[in-house]
C-alpha cells in the first residue's frame, strides 16, 4: 500500500507542479536526531533529510502542500572526554533508521517572508541498524516496526525569491516498537516505547 502510494505520489508531482495551481519545490539539509525511550538524552545522531513537494494555495496566506522525502534519524551514544559512556548502561552505540516520507503539511504566512507550518506524515522503515559497542558489527536482531505516524512543526524564512530556510521538528506520535501502542503523550512512568524525535534544518528552492 504504501509502496503504490509512493509510487503514484512520485508520477503525479511532476504534472502536478507544471500546472499554474500548483507550485513545486526541491528541499534538502541536516537533521539531528535521538530516540525517546533509549535511556540517551540530546539530540546527539546527525544525518541528512531530501525531498521534493507540491503545494496548493488556498488562499492569500495559506498553502497545504504533499511531500515525498528520505529522512535518516536514530540515536547515538555520547562519550566523556576520558571515553567513557554517558546514559543508560543497556543502550546502543548508535541506531542509524532510514525512512521514506509522505508529509501533507499546512503553511501559513504569518509575515511578509515568515511562514508557519505544521502537519503530519507516514513513514515507511527502508533500513535498521544497531550496534551496541563502537568498532562492532550491527546486531541481527530488528526492533522498530515498519511504519511510522509523525508530527511536524516549524518555520521557514524567505531570504531570496524562491528560496526558503526552515527549521522543523518532528516526532513520533505512537511508539515504533511493533505492539507496543504507546505515544509521545504516556506518563513516563507508565513507559512510552520508542519515539523518534528529529531537528530538521533546511534549504528550499521553489518553482
Amino acid at each position: 500500500m504504501f509502496r503504490s502510494l509512493a509510487v503514484f505520489a512520485l508520477c503525479a508531482m511532476p504534472f502536478m507542479a507544471w500546472t499554474q495551481q500548483f507550485r513545486g519545490a526541491v528541499y534538502g539539509g541536516p537533521v539531528f536526531s535521538h530516540v525517546v525511550g533509549d535511556h540517551m538524552v540530546g539530540y546527539n545522531k546527525p544525518g541528512f533529510h531530501l525531498g521534493i513537494l507540491v503545494a496548493y494555495p488556498f488562499g492569500k496566506k495559506t498553502d497545504v502542500s504533499f511531500s515525498l522525502s528520505m529522512v535518516q534519524k536514530g540515536s547515538r551514544r555520547t562519550y566523556d572526554e576520558w571515553g567513557n559512556p554517558q546514559g543508560g548502561a543497556n543502550s546502543w552505540h548508535v541506531m542509524r533508521a532510514n525512512y521514506v516520507e509522505m508529509p501533507v503539511m499546512v503553511h501559513f504566512k504569518a509575515w511578509q517572508r515568515v511562514e508557519l507550518l505544521g502537519g503530519l506524515s507516514l513513514g515507511r522503515l527502508i533500513s535498521e541498524y544497531r550496534a551496541y559497542f563502537r568498532l562492532a558489527g550491527p546486531t541481527n536482531d530488528k526492533i522498530l516496526g515498519k511504519y511510522e505516524l509523525a508530527l511536524h512543526l516549524g518555520a521557514s524564512y524567505a531570504w531570496k525569491n524562491n528560496w526558503h530556510l526552515f527549521i522543523r521538528h518532528s516526532n513520533s506520535a505512537f511508539s515504533v516498537v511493533p505492539n507496543d501502542f504507546s505515544t509521545f503523550l504516556t506518563p513516563w512512568r507508565r513507559g512510552r516505547g520508542l519515539l523518534h524525535y528529529v531537528a530538521l534544518i533546511g534549504l528550499e528552492k521553489r518553482f
